[in-house]
This record gives C-alpha cells, structure tokens and sequence, in this order.
C-alpha cells in the first residue's frame, strides 16, 4: 500500500548487521529530510551509518526518510507516525540518539513538520528526558539559523557544523559513555569533545567549524548497508572536498575550504573495496571532478575494475585547458556533459567571479560538438543586474552555437538550465542586495529562454520563483524565522518535489 514501500522491507535487511532491537545496547536513527527516491543516491546517511558501525559493532543503525505523499495520508490515517524507522518501524523516542541530515536550504522546512506529525514537541526546551538527542548536521547546516530562536531554543538539541569525518565517532562515544547523565549535560560532555557542535539553549559563544583537513582511506564510505534502489549496484566514491575556485555565489565553494584531495591510492584502495563488494558502476562523488590533479590515472585504473564510471560536473577552464582530458572522458564512455557556465556574458561572469573566457567556452563546445556524445547541459545563473547589452551578448552566444551544431552534430541535445541567484551566507555576496520581487526577474528570464528557444535549444528554470523565494529568505534570515517556520508547519505545509502552495505568500 506504500508509495515508498521499497524502503520497508517485510524481513530485517541481512545488509544492516543488525541485532534484535529489544536486546540491543545502543539503537541509533538516521533521519533523511528528503523522501528515499530523492534521498537514496547521496551519501550522508550512508557515510553516518558507517561511523555508528564502526564504534559500536552490536548497536542497531536505523534509517527513515521523508515519506512522500501517498504515504503521509496513509500514515495520518492510520496513526503512524511520519517519522518511523525502516528496519524497525519503530518511532524516534525508541532510539537512543537520532542523526538528521540537512542537506540543502528547502529541506528544513521538512524538520518541524516531520516532528509536528510524529507526536515529538518540535522545540528542544519542550523536550523531557524521554526523548532522545536530536541532532542536526549537512551541508546545509551553516544556513539553518531558521531553526534557532532568539533565547537559543531550537528544533534541534543540538547543531553539528562542519565535516564529520572524525567527529561523528567520538560524539556517539560521548552520548554512550555519558547515558546514566542527563541530556542537557551530555550534550555538554559532547560539545567540549567534538569539534564543530552547538548546543540549543546556548546564547552568544563561538563554534569551530570542523574540517577534515587530510582525507584518507578512512574517511571514505565504503562499509555501508545496501538499501532496496534499483541502482544499488552503483557505489559513490567521494575523491575531493571543496572546490579551489573562489566563485562570489559558491556555497560550496566557501563553506568547505580549503580545497582538499584524497590521494589517488586511497581512492583507488576504496574503489578495490568496493569492487570486491560487488559493486558493478562507480560514481565519483565531486563538485568539480576535473580539479582532481589524479585524473588520468584515476580514471585508468577505475575503468579496469568497473563496468562503468560515470561522473558529472566540472570546470569548462580545466577541460579546455588539460590536453587529453576530453579524450580520457570519452574513452571512459561519458556520453552526457555538465558544464557550469554561471553568468549569461563576460560582465556577469565577472560578476560572479566565474573565471572562464569566451574562448575556452567556444573551444569546449566545439570540441564536444566533433565527438559522438548524446548531451550537453549548459548551466547558467541570472543575477538579477542583467542589462540589454548582457542579453545581446548572450543572444549572440546562443546564435552561434546553433551555426556550430549545425555543421558539426546537428541531432545533439543541448539543454539551457538557467537558475536565479539565491545569496548564500559565508559568501562575499551575502552582502548584496536580496531580489525579493518576482516582475524584475521575469523581465530578464523572458528574452533569455527566448533567445534559447528560438534557436531551437531547450530551456529550464530548476525551480520555479516561490522555491527561489522561499530559499533566500530561509539562507539569509534570522532567528525570527523560527515563529513563521513552525506556524507554516503546523499549517500543514512541506517541500516534497514542489514546494506546498501558499508557502511564500
């Protein structure tokens, strides 16, 4: 009856290790703020039930996600709760300490909602000692200031910022050593052993951000349970932190410097892991994967073990300007590129502090256009300062990539994504001026997709002006945030897929 019924298996998953929960000693949830079809290919909850396994062999590791719709008014029906275990199915206050993962800005809005229809008081002050540690941490979590008020409560018992890899483990040592004490002061215990942990309740202070700052063998996931996803024999194997590019706009780019890389035998020594695990397909996991300075022989070696390696974003500037790097990429059977070319002209891209020359975009393209590729994705960001002269330029750009694909490979899709800035903390445009009227905007958006439509490419906006809304207030905002986040919550409103309706207004 289950929309999501592949996440709750009729037997206990043999892949989880589990022991029987009533006779297990130490029982840990990780939450997942996304349903299991968004959620199921990334890392984190992955990563997390890595770290609990290795510091607690016999402990029972249970998974839940966001349930999408067809199953939320199927749970409300039957007095579910939302958040649920799917080894288990059993509820959040079972478990000794829950692990929520953040992972992008819309996501939270899921937090208070999931917790509002699971029967758990939504703010940490409410929360008696029956209740478990909540602990939040992603990528998301330097943004998620939303879910603090302005006396230090929060939805959360506590905030992880920062990388988790060798943090995670002696924060669950800490809550287990600590278990006869009360939470309010194993939280603290914790806080003064972890790197990179706030505790709700805390007004003023200063937390370090925790950075793994020499990746290893170690870091990497490579011992996890196999979840029930069609793509399960495809593992994703991380091989850089950060970006060394310092784009004003990047999140990414700023949240986790320093630029970081796993040397090549580590990750070849992962891959030789996971291969031997029966993975057939590898993923490497990157947001830029071409900045690797191992490429070549990474993806060599890769290709000999695996029946496929895929990757996906990378640099034009590096692409364009490492001889052979095209030729390793088509030889590793790439047939579906993702480029970033960010600003719609040399002044936006200036703008953005995108490196990246019109040559270097006109050679790439060219090149890819000679090659026997099925797909090219172009990715771009409209800044809200686009000028009639910005959109002549690009309109001229767009113009001449038609002529080129003419002559070169006439039956290539190119898609033209096309998304709205959203100013991120941490970033140097955090300081710029927030674009909070959607007309100005469509001003802009019209003439572009015109210019891409017109000369027969494709054109999207990810997402639609509400969501972009709705994100830059929750990044950029306050801890005034919390009162309308709950009351929206209990309203009934979530983001699954699309944004629910009114949210913005």
């Amino acid at each position: 009856r289950l929309q999501a019924a592949e996440c709750y298996l009729p037997q206990p998953n043999p892949t989880f290790g589990n022991p029987a929960f009533e006779t297990a000693e130490f029982r840990v949830l990780i939450v997942r703020l996304s349903p299991f079809r968004d959620a199921a290919r990334s890392l984190p909850h992955l990563f997390l039930a890595q770290a609990v396994r290795r510091v607690f062999p016999d402990a029972y590791v249970d998974m839940a996600f966001f349930p999408p719709l067809h199953d939320r008014q199927l749970f409300e029906r039957e007095g579910i709760p939302y958040l649920v275990g799917s080894q288990s199915l059993r509820s959040a206050e079972e478990f000794d300490v829950v692990l929520i993962s953040n992972a992008y800005v819309l996501e939270l809005i899921n937090l208070p909602y999931l917790f509002l229809h699971s029967g758990i008081p939504v703010l940490s002050g409410q929360r008696g000692e029956q209740w478990p540690p909540f602990i939040l941490g992603g990528s998301n979590a330097l943004a998620t200031q939303a879910i603090v008020g302005s006396d230090g409560d929060a939805i959360a018992d506590a905030i992880f910022f920062g990388e988790g890899e060798g943090q995670v483990e002696p924060l669950l040592r800490c809550l287990w050593r600590t278990r006869a004490s009360a939470k309010r002061e194993r939280l603290a215990r914790a806080q003064a052993e972890v790197t990179g942990l706030w505790i709700a309740g805390s007004v003023g202070g200063h937390v370090e951000k925790a950075i793994c700052r020499a990746p290893a063998f170690t870091d990497l996931v490579t011992d996890y349970p196999l979840l029930n996803d069609a793509e399960v024999g495809t593992a994703r194997l991380q091989i850089n932190y950060g970006c060394p590019a310092f784009c004003s706009f990047c999140f990414e780019g700023y949240d986790r410097k320093p630029y970081r890389e796993v040397p090549l035998e580590s990750v070849l020594d992962a891959a030789r892991s996971l291969k031997r695990q029966g993975c057939a397909e590898i993923d490497l996991y990157s947001f830029n994967f071409n900045t690797y300075s191992g490429i070549f022989p990474l993806l060599l070696e890769l290709n000999r073990l695996f029946d496929r390696v895929s990757f996906k974003s990378q640099r034009v500037d590096i692409l364009y300007a490492t001889p052979g790097l095209l030729t390793a990429e088509i030889a590793a059977d790439k047939r579906s590129f993702t480029l970033g070319i960010e600003g719609i002209s040399r002044r936006q891209r200036a703008f953005l502090h995108k490196s990246l020359d019109l040559d270097a975009i006109r050679g790439v393209l060219a090149a890819l256009l000679r090659e026997k590729i099925r797909e090219i994705k172009l990715f771009y960001i409209l800044t809200g300062y686009e000028t009639e002269e910005d959109i002549l330029e690009f309109r001229s750009f767009v113009s001449e990539l038609k002529a080129m694909r003419r002559r070169s490979n006439p039956g290539i899709r190119i898609i033209f994504s096309v998304g709205l800035l959203v100013r991120m903390p941490f970033t140097p445009l955090r300081y710029d001026r927030l674009c909070l009227e959607e007309e100005p905007w469509r001003q802009i958006i019209g003439p572009v997709k015109s210019a891409c439509e017109t000369n027969g490419f494709e054109f999207r906006v990810p997402s639609p002006w509400d969501e972009v809304a709705v994100s830059q207030v929750l990044a950029m905002g306050g801890t005034w945030l919390l009162e309308p986040l709950l009351e929206l919550a209990q309203q009934g409103h979530c983001y699954d897929l699309v944004l629910t309706s009114g949210y913005w207004q």
